[in-house]
């Protein structure tokens, strides 16, 4: 979706009869961007479960907190193609990204897993991801990752696509100074994050 000015805009996906607000973002990064996910002050709790983080939460809006979906992430992707981007800042504005492409969420029935051909393109705060290509999404209340005797999403209390559970968590608890894999995590990125979006764009 290509909107002039950022926004919030209704979207209906390719061969969907139904319609979703989203955010678009026109200036960042180039521009063309749909927000999938906001963080900025911790109003919202992201420590939710499965089924909360499938439908989405939060008030879908330009200054707002909030988690798309990822029943609606599959939908959007699931026709098209699509780069990600991951945006980061500290307390102090410092200011990070990083840019993937084949960005492509599987359906339900695959736990919404992330397709493996997702890739890391460029950016200045790393590849935190490197280990999610191929993994399904885990919530609090459902364990699809691959450590053994530990349930990420319940230990660092949010939903992720995780492997292990310390190299990135951007739901995790909003925390100005995280411990190591808790809060907004980035493990590349050596600031404390503060804020964090992520986008997708149709190629």
């Amino acid at each position: 979706m290509q909107a002039d000015v950022s926004g919030r805009y209704l979207l209906r996906p390719v061969g969907s009869s139904q319609t979703f607000a989203v955010v678009c973002e026109a200036e960042s990064l180039g521009g063309g961007w749909i927000v999938i996910q906001q963080r900025i002050n911790g109003t919202v709790e992201f420590n939710r479960n499965w089924e909360e983080y499938k439908i989405g939460f939060g008030s879908v809006g330009q200054f707002n907190e909030f988690w798309l979906g990822l029943e609606r992430m599959h939908q959007l992707t699931t026709s098209d193609s699509y780069e990600l981007a991951v945006e980061l800042r500290n307390e102090s504005s410092h200011y990070g990204y990083a840019l993937f492409s084949n960005f492509k969420v599987a359906g339900e029935s695959n736990k919404y897993r992330l397709f493996s051909g997702f890739r890391y393109s460029e950016g200045i705060i790393g590849n935190a991801m490197e280990i999610s290509f191929n993994e399904q999404f885990s919530a609090i209340d459902q364990d699809n990752d691959r450590t053994p005797d530990i349930a990420c999403g319940s230990k660092y209390k949010s939903g992720w696509w995780f492997y292990h559970c310390d190299r990135a968590n951007l739901n995790g608890p909003y925390k100005k100074d995280p411990q190591t894999g808790r809060g907004i995590y980035w493990k590349k990125w050596a600031n404390a994050a503060t804020y964090s979006r992520i986008m997708i764009r149709r190629c």
